[in-house]
């Protein structure tokens, strides 16, 4: 009787699944600097989790990853401002690296799928050795030079914990939360981040495949420091993607200067201006369609914006949800240029009410008035009050709370033109 095959007489496509079920290949990505460091925290998540089994039920360890891993959570919207805050996000079990001790021939095939298939992440203030001959079939890397909370304007010096008591009320896990400073060019600190980016994008630069998904994190206090790590993005080869932030905060002249270097990467034209009033009305319209006058959300009401009588207005279901997670590649930290000095060439889903177009003229006024109301898809609940607060006014009434609603989500005040 025939042998019974062996492994490596297995069609490849049947030695990849195996791989995926071994967890060779994961969701979460890889962290090229503690992840062995991971086991202590997925080993006290699973504890919890059987803790808060009840007796009859029977443990299942993906439902455990399902509830305390963040990645998942971020990339399948399970849960707004759920997680944690503590180092850690993932507690998928351990990489079967024993795998490349098996044979040469097993090792190779390891090897490359390890790399080519999984995403990573560095954080390059760590004096750690890459392996280059694995970064050169890498397709995903995000690296960290410099994170700030991915809340504007919020420097968080809360304990690190996995408690929800212990939280930090501000931060948020819909992206990475981080601790850093940003890059101001009179820090000696600063300094000597930037001049760790420059030796190590000159070894980078040199070990890219064109299939590389690029993102750049480095959150900076001022333009110089910005301009600094961008000199180094630009001698960089035409890649699938790159996402590039350089701020906490949105900045229009920070976007700029990533925006430029991504058009640059990708080998696109940077967007010009043209004389959008003296195109045809035909034209002018169809334009309009194409901003965010029109929403890819069906919208609802929100709360009075601080200071107005004006009601703000967001995508129904949305919840905390501040990151549309396409913004990058591994969900590693936002780039969303709604929320922070940043640019990608991925195109992200994220969506701002369209305030300045009110604001242009007043036949620009009535025109964006004409697209939103007709373009969109509203949602006006039976919870919506009288804003009016005269219940004798008839605003009580279904209609009537219609009616305010649309009367309160519209800008008001001057016009900067006639």
């Amino acid at each position: 009787m025939p042998s019974p095959p062996t492994f490596l007489r297995l069609p490849r496509e049947i030695r990849l699944k195996i791989y995926v079920f071994a967890g060779l290949v994961r969701l979460c990505p890889i962290n090229l600097n503690d992840e062995g460091s991971r086991k202590t925290y997925r080993d006290k998540q699973i504890g919890r989790y059987l803790q808060s089994l009840m007796p009859w039920e029977r443990p299942n360890l993906e439902r455990a990853r399902d509830i305390y891993c963040d990645y998942r959570k971020k990339i399948f919207l399970w849960g707004y401002r759920c997680g944690t805050t503590a180092m850690m996000e993932c507690i998928c079990p351990s990489l079967p690296i024993h795998l490349l001790t098996v044979c040469r021939t097993l090792y190779q095939e390891v090897f490359e799928i390890l790399y080519s298939r999984n995403k990573f992440k560095y954080y390059i203030k760590d004096d750690i050795q890459l392996n280059w001959e694995g970064v050169r079939i890498m397709t995903s890397l995000c690296i960290r030079l410099n994170t700030c909370s991915c809340v504007p304007g919020h420097f968080c010096d809360h304990p690190r914990s996995d408690i929800p008591s212990e939280r930090c009320k501000v931060c948020h896990s819909t992206c990475r939360r981080g601790r850093d400073p940003p890059l101001s060019a009179n820090s000696p600190d600063a300094k000597e981040v930037v001049e760790k980016w420059v030796a190590f994008s000159g070894i980078l630069v040199k070990n890219l495949r064109p299939e590389m998904r690029l993102t750049v994190i480095s959150d900076c206090a001022d333009l110089e420091s910005a301009q600094k790590v961008v000199d180094s993005l630009k001698v960089f080869p035409t890649l699938s993607q790159y996402s590039v932030r350089l701020g906490q905060s949105p900045s229009m002249p920070w976007r700029k200067v990533a925006e430029d270097v991504v058009y640059k990467l990708m080998n696109r034209q940077t967007l010009g201006t043209f004389q959008y009033l003296n195109l045809p009305m035909e034209l002018q319209r169809h334009i309009l369609i194409f901003t965010d006058l029109v929403s890819p959300y069906i919208l609802e009401v929100g709360d009075f914006l601080p200071g107005t009588r004006q009601r703000g207005i967001g995508p129904f279901r949305q919840g905390d949800r501040v990151c549309c997670f396409r913004c990058t590649d591994s969900a590693e930290a936002c780039c969303c240029v709604v929320n922070h000095a940043a640019f990608s060439s991925i195109q992200c889903h994220c969506w701002v009410f369209p305030k300045a177009l009110f604001y242009v003229s007043k036949g620009m006024r009535q025109e964006a008035i004409n697209t939103f109301f007709s373009k969109n898809k509203f949602l006006i609940t039976e919870q919506i009050r009288s804003y009016s607060g005269d219940h004798s006014s008839g605003e009580g009434s279904g209609m009537g709370k219609a009616l305010t609603f649309f009367r309160r989500i519209l800008p008001y005040g001057t016009y900067n033109g006639s």
